[in-house]
This record gives structure tokens, C-alpha cells and sequence, in this order.
């Protein structure tokens, strides 16, 4: 009976609503309503609904609220793949955009982890080709610091992305230990 007596709140809703907010000011700016990708608006609508707090019910975990958030949609378990699924997406897009997949496969091919020296970040004494690797690297930190000291003395804005692309060559000419 006790919830019964509780109301809502139209912050409920707020979800809901910065979706289809979202969603029409994104198909009325681009003239298409196909240009949104729904998934990107159901993902942005689940995290705002997990990180609101209720006005009127007891305050919940964050552990509590996914738990809740998978119930309501079915299946828990299935929906909590399914998140997890979004969520691994979102962060190949993001690896794969500044290219790091390539730089951590071309290194894994080379180093194990058993032969990297995690608190000194290197090769390890054991690392068979070490001194070629440590010299790789070398060249690399050294191609990185010059660009950026170009672009300082240039007055030319950069991030970390523009600095990896300007130092970073696509094709065939990647060098590895043997070359």
C-alpha cells in the first residue's frame, strides 16, 4: 500500500524526452531523419536513466539501477549483454578511430607480455630483440616530440590525434624488429 501513496515524477520521463529531442533536432538540422542512428540514441537515453536519481524512491546503487534496468527490459541476462555489447562497439569505434588497434597488434606481434617490464614500461631484460625494440620505440617518441615541437613553433593547434595521424604512415611501409 505504501506505494500506492508515492507519486512520479516527471523526471521519469527526461529520458524519453532527450531522446526524441535529440532524434527530431537531428533529422530537422539535417533535412533526414535517417541520419541519427537509433542505437546511439537508445544508448545515450539508458545512460541518462541510470545515472538520474529519483525524487521520490529510496536512493539506489549504481550496481542496483543496471540490475533494475535489465529486469525491466526482460531477460537481465540478455539485456546485460546486450550493454555490454554497445559498450565494447563504442570502444572499438574509439580504438580503432586514433588507430590504436594497429599500433597495440603490430607491438603484441613483437613483445609478450611476459617479456614487457610493466613498471618501467619496456622490454624486459629476457625480451628476446630487445634492443631493437627499445630502439623502435626510441625512433617513434622521437618522430612524435618533433612534430609537436613543429607545431609549437609554427603557432599550430594540435591534439593527440592530429599528432599520431601527421606521424603515422598507412600502407605497406611498416616497420618491424627484422627491417
Amino acid at each position: 500500500m505504501e506505494n500506492a501513496n508515492k507519486k512520479g515524477s516527471f523526471k521519469g520521463l527526461l529520458p524519453l524526452v532527450i531522446f526524441l529531442a535529440v532524434y527530431f533536432a537531428m533529422g530537422i538540422g539535417t533535412g533526414d531523419f535517417s541520419n541519427f542512428p537509433l542505437m546511439i540514441g537508445i544508448f545515450l537515453a539508458s545512460a541518462i536513466s541510470l545515472f538520474m536519481k529519483s525524487p521520490v524512491a529510496e536512493e539506489k546503487s549504481f550496481t542496483e539501477k543496471v540490475v533494475m534496468f535489465c529486469k525491466g527490459g526482460g531477460d537481465d541476462t540478455l539485456i546485460l549483454m546486450v550493454i555490454i555489447y554497445m559498450l565494447a562497439g563504442a570502444f572499438y569505434g574509439v580504438a580503432s578511430g586514433m588507430h590504436a588497434t594497429d599500433t597495440v597488434t603490430n607491438i603484441g606481434i613483437s613483445i609478450l607480455p611476459s617479456h614487457w617490464d610493466f613498471k618501467r614500461n619496456e622490454p624486459n631484460e629476457r625480451c628476446p630483440n630487445r634492443d631493437e625494440i627499445k630502439l623502435l620505440i626510441e625512433q617513434r617518441l622521437y618522430e612524435i616530440q618533433k612534430t609537436i615541437l613543429s607545431n609549437r613553433i609554427d603557432g599550430k593547434d594540435y591534439t593527440a590525434t592530429t599528432i599520431i595521424k601527421s606521424t603515422t604512415t598507412h600502407g605497406n611501409s611498416k616497420m618491424t624488429v627484422g627491417e
